[in-house]
């Protein structure tokens, strides 16, 4: 009876291993390192709600991950934020992946980074030509406060050719970086 449209989404995870092999940067599993073989159980579920307003669609995002090892070492089970924000029009506020997450179709790549932070970002989406800024909280990602992230990103679609354009500057190391991204389709 209502204009809000709710998408509820989720997965469940079941993975076993054989084998001592090397987990977080130690050999084996277990206290001692000598099992031959972990589980790891994951549950994943999202809510996406989406009502359209006179100034564009307001959409509230919410992600959790719970994931379950019986290694006594990763601390048994854990619930993870993924994200939690609240968007209207291009206008994100909340805890959300930075556009320094963004990657190739299909890529399961690891910068290396923490590319999610509690951030306010604009982005302009012209259809073929997106352009947004995005303010990000760094504090706690090194033993400064009040560290601020700033990341602006520049996209343009042609065909089946995109190209992305990033930057970003972080007052607490006051050092940026610059990324740029060429993606084309090949095929089906």
């Amino acid at each position: 009876g209502t204009e809000t449209c709710l998408k509820i989404g989720g997965f469940i995870r079941f993975q076993t291993s054989f084998g001592p092999n090397e987990v977080n940067g130690r050999q084996g599993w277990g206290d001692a390192g000598t099992s031959d073989w972990d589980s790891f159980s994951r549950a994943y579920i999202s809510f996406d709600a989406k009502s359209d307003t006179e100034f564009g669609t307001l959409t509230g995002f919410f992600a959790a991950e719970f994931n379950a090892d019986n290694d006594s070492d990763a601390g048994d089970s854990r619930i993870d934020v993924d994200e939690a924000y609240i968007q209207l029009g291009g206008l994100k506020a909340g805890f959300f992946y930075s556009w320094w997450d963004k990657g190739l179709n299909g890529e399961s790549d690891s910068l290396g980074n923490v590319t999610e932070f509690n951030s306010i970002a604009y982005l302009y989406d012209g259809g073929s030509f997106q352009a947004g800024i995005a303010i990000d909280e760094l504090e706690g990602a090194t033993t400064k406060n009040n560290g601020v992230g700033v990341e602006a990103i520049v996209s343009a679609t042609v065909g089946g050719v995109s190209i992305d354009l990033l930057g970003g500057y972080d007052t607490e190391v006051e050092e940026g970086a610059i990324r740029a991204l060429l993606s084309a389709d090949l095929g089906p």
